[in-house]
């Protein structure tokens, strides 16, 4: 089997990698100028498609071609194969659920598509403030998938389609993987069935999560790296360790498990060919592709690196380097198997008879149909029989060392990676999704058996029936537990009513659900456009983030509430005090929601002189169209004389103070309406976003407006709603929120 060039089959993989690589490095770059809005990205990716296809029309111009015929050809395969035909209406189960439920995982709400929000507001995906640590810190590369699609797409629409779209990926791998090790075709069908109906896997194909993705990275990290077990060290290329880097740091990005999970493949294979790694004519060559490769991974997961060694809070959920290597940690590899054990009490008992008494943990959650809990035990006692056999069989290996160590090595991989898994990360309750890539190196313990009993029919057949009767129990127990899922459960009205609405569809809790839409009212009855979060590191950020975002208004984590200035709505997400109840802040309907006191604000006593006081000169106030004003004894005398009248404030004073108080003090002849603009940032037009609504009634009246005075660029616009009447303007303040000054 040759190793180069790559089919399409083997390449998916490493493509999906190097695609994330890119878009790290143009992310990162497009970060710098705060410029990661939809323009741009769409700007680069069009400006390199197009330099691209120019210089391969005048050096290949059969390339495209070559590409859809060889896409084309692989489709064909799949088509043909018995595994593939056999789950095809599970893949259509899964296509259905993907495109009717929006992203609504916990960890999804929490973190995975927050952040995305966040980078969406910011423009960057450089770390920003919240009090959700992993919105910063965990692995953002699936997530820049995210970023791409919903900045393409204005919506979340296809955020499910990136894990889906790695399950598919999976399959092709998978095949490329079993016929470079010469697996005979007759298990080829039972050993995918067996893998890809993996409980867990199916499960994750269809969230916002990025285990699935980890996996394809484990699976490019192994494909990339297989001539040092499968091929001739002198063969590998400078180019060979680019790729590799990319893979590598790509699966950093996604999630560090996934080198965990693929590093045993480059440990047996840099074992295996030491030797030949290490002669005069290619540690020269050895040495220049490892400078490569430390460059390429540093160029793209560098960044990510940087901010992590400058930011990073120390993690709970893994064992420390170089230290706690303790009794507990030690068995930690055979803890970990508690979530995924068919009879968890039959196995305690049968390990106490053996002096094993400690608790293998959270094995309640083995048959909880949910994304995060869900076991895998069809897949662990094959995994489990097929490594005991191999093991069994180094004897075999040791009489052919030279053609069988490398197969040996392959398919004790699983157990290794296994080991350094528990060893590494410690056992908490959705560790059996932290475990997928390695459930999903099971076509690798195959691979040595299926070798020894490819010339003896009646074994290879034995083996073929075990391996067919564990895949379709398998698929059973995972159909069933699919469309059993807590958070994207399916009602056979679903398929023809679809769910009640998308809005619905992200809330598996209807408290939450009925605070969010409480929150999103009392932002549009305020016109509010800065929400502040005080939350916590597991509050459901997403989708109200989102929704807020679609009305034009901001989210932002407060990390304290005591030293707020920028919000004028706070959501309570955790339970901690809120300053001055009652007079700063007014609460909503006995809920966890409270809106800044704009009168209390302006009206405060002053106790320093670090809050910036100005009256506005109404002399300065300029009509702009169908308005006529005067100067009066009273202040300025507005005579409306058209269908759109307006006038134009006169500048005040630029602080550093983030938001202010504007009290207009008016009197109307009549029932009226008055609408405050204002522009931010680089706005080249006042619009409707930014602008305030305040009704009003017959007579004098004190209108307060909340603005954020240091983003405003231009002068205030005042709009008046009724034609032919009058108005008097007594008088304009600004003055700004500070509390230090309280």
């Amino acid at each position: 089997m040759k190793l180069r060039p790559i089919p399409v089959q083997g390449a998916l993989a490493p493509a999906l990698a190097t695609f994330i690589a890119f878009e790290t490095i143009f992310l990162n770059i497009l970060s710098l100028f705060s410029l990661v809005n939809r323009e741009y990205i769409l700007a680069v990716h069009i400006s390199l498609l197009l330099l691209w296809a120019m210089w391969l029309l005048r050096t290949d111009t059969s390339f495209f071609i070559r590409v859809i015929h060889r896409l084309l050809s692989v489709l064909r395969f799949l088509r043909s194969q018995t595994a593939v035909i056999i789950l095809a209406p599970i893949f259509i189960l899964l296509f259905y659920q993907a495109s009717l439920y929006p992203p609504n995982t916990w960890d999804s709400m929490t973190y995975h598509m927050g952040r995305v929000a966040h980078w969406i507001q910011f423009q960057s995906v450089e770390y920003f403030p919240t009090n959700i640590n992993r919105q910063n810190e965990m692995g953002p590369g699936a997530e820049y998938l995210i970023l791409f699609l919903q900045l393409l797409t204005r919506g979340d629409l296809l955020a499910n389609f990136v894990q889906l779209f790695s399950f598919f990926i999976l399959i092709p791998s998978f095949f490329y993987l079993l016929k470079t090790y010469r697996v005979p075709k007759k298990l080829t069908a039972p050993i995918l069935l067996l893998t890809l109906t993996t409980p867990m896997l199916l499960f994750q194909a269809v969230t916002t999560q990025n285990d699935l993705v980890c996996s394809v990275m484990t699976l490019a990290i192994i494909i990339t790296s297989n001539r040092l077990l499968n091929g001739e060290a002198r063969n590998i290329r400078l180019k060979d360790y680019s790729l590799l880097g990319i893979c590598i740091a790509s699966g950093f990005l996604v999630k560090p498990t996934a080198l965990i999970a693929a590093s045993p493949f480059i440990l047996f294979g840099v074992l295996i060919q030491g030797i030949n790694l290490t002669t005069s004519r290619q540690i020269k060559k050895n040495l220049i592709g490892a400078l490569i490769l430390v460059t390429v991974i540093a160029l793209v997961a560098g960044p990510d690196i940087w901010r992590k060694v400058r930011y990073s809070h120390s993690h709970v959920e893994v064992y420390p380097l170089l230290s706690s290597w303790n009794a507990e940690r030690l068995r930690n590899p055979l803890t970990i198997t508690g979530q995924h054990l068919s009879w968890p009490e039959l196995t305690q008992k049968a390990l106490q008879r053996i002096g094993y008494t400690k608790d293998l943990g959270y094995s309640t959650n083995v048959f909880h149909p949910h994304q995060d809990f869900i076991g895998n035990p069809v897949q662990l006692i094959i995994i489990a029989f097929l490594t005991l056999l191999t093991l069994l069989s180094f004897p075999l290996v040791l009489l052919k060392a030279k053609k069988r160590m490398a197969l040996f090595c392959v398919s004790v991989s699983p157990l290794v990676s296994w080991i350094l898994f528990g060893f590494i990360v410690k056992n908490q309750p959705w560790i059996s999704r932290l475990q997928l890539p390695i459930f999903l190196l099971l076509p690798c313990s195959c691979i040595l058996l299926s070798q020894l009993l490819k010339y003896n029919k009646k074994w290879l057949q034995l083996f073929r029936v075990i391996l067919s009767s564990a895949a379709i129990f398998s698929l059973m127990f995972s159909f069933t537990a699919l469309a059993r899922n807590k958070s994207r459960s399916l009602q056979l009205s679903n398929f023809f009513q679809g769910i009640a609405s998308r809005e619905d569809g992200y809330y598996t809790s209807q408290i939450l659900k009925e605070e969010h839409n409480l929150i999103i009212e009392t932002a549009k009855k305020l016109q509010c456009r800065q929400v502040g979060l005080l939350s916590f590191g597991d509050t459901c950020d997403y989708p109200l983030t989102w929704r807020l975002m679609k009305l034009g208004t901001e989210v932002r984590h407060i990390k304290s509430q005591f030293e707020d200035e920028w919000s004028c709505i706070m959501y309570q997400a955790e339970d901690r005090p809120i300053p001055l109840t009652g007079l700063r802040w007014l609460q909503v309907q006995n809920s966890r929601i409270w809106y800044r006191n704009l009168e209390y604000e302006f009206n405060r006593d002053k106790k320093d002189n670090k809050r910036h006081e100005e009256k506005l000169k109404l002399s300065k106030v300029t009509g702009r169209h169908e308005i006529n004003v005067s100067q009066n004894s009273n202040g300025i005398s507005l005579q409306v004389t058209g269908e759109d009248p307006y006038l134009l404030l006169p500048n005040f004073v630029r602080t550093d103070h983030e938001s202010a108080v504007l009290r207009l003090t008016i009197t109307s002849i009549s029932k009226s309406v008055i609408q405050l603009f204002y522009m931010i940032d680089d706005e080249k037009r006042y619009s409707q976003q930014h602008s305030i609504i305040k009704n009003i009634q017959p007579g004098k009246h004190e209108l307060y407006f909340f603005l954020p005075v240091n983003r405003i660029k231009e002068r205030l616009r005042l709009d008046f709603g009724v034609s032919g009447e009058g108005y008097t303007l007594h008088a304009a303040e600004l003055r700004s929120i500070n509390i230090q000054a309280d």
